[in-house]
């Protein structure tokens, strides 16, 4: 009797020590996304070139119009806290706001993103604190009426009252690089397509 309670005892010990290991894993980032598996992908080389520039940026987003499958490929997320402030991350389909962008780079490079899949600053994203994952956003530059579509991969910005965090490309491509913050106008433009999600 007494060998099977240790037996026991030592079974359910085990068993209380992996589900602590496992929920220390999953408690160590605010975006934790265990039920999404991203592919990483390698970073891509830069030209410069490779993005269009927009000049429909007054066109506002019709969800009526949108195939309701590439939905699923956004996420929400879980509310989280980042420097003693908390933020809800939710569907906001006429999401039209104007404020400051800033823009992140080398420091980030390589290292995960909210989604899970790795921050490539050649690729044309951007960080948003509350709008869903894998979103499209329209953001426009309102000193030089420059227009993108970025994908929105990632949380933040955290400093200030910024609405929005620019990849290297991004903020190349919308003339904000040199000057370092810029007064933009993003717009909520759809979910992405599964062949645009690395």
């Amino acid at each position: 009797m007494q060998i099977i309670f240790f037996k026991n005892f030592n079974i359910l010990k085990y068993s209380f020590l992996v589900l602590s290991i496992y929920l220390t894993g999953c408690s160590s980032s605010i975006y934790s996304n265990s039920d999404i598996t991203y592919k990483a992908s390698k970073p891509n080389s830069y030209t410069g070139d490779s993005y269009t520039l927009y000049n429909n940026q007054n066109e506002q987003f019709n969800p009526a119009f949108v195939d309701r499958a590439l939905y699923s490929h956004q996420k929400v997320g879980k509310r989280y806290k980042v420097m003693g402030k908390y933020y809800t991350p939710k569907h906001e389909p006429y999401y039209d706001v104007e404020g400051i962008a800033s823009w992140y780079g080398d420091k980030f490079h390589g290292k995960p993103t909210a989604t899970g899949e790795i921050y490539n600053q050649y690729d044309l994203t951007v960080a948003h604190k509350t709008l869903p994952l894998n979103s499209l956003l329209y953001v426009t530059n309102l000193e030089n009426g420059k227009s993108l579509m970025l994908r929105l991969n990632d949380r933040g910005p955290f400093i200030g009252n910024r609405i929005i965090d620019l990849s290297s490309a991004a903020a190349k491509a919308l003339g904000t690089t040199e000057k370092g913050l810029a007064k933009v106008r993003v717009q909520y433009a759809g979910p992405a397509n599964k062949k645009d999600i690395r």
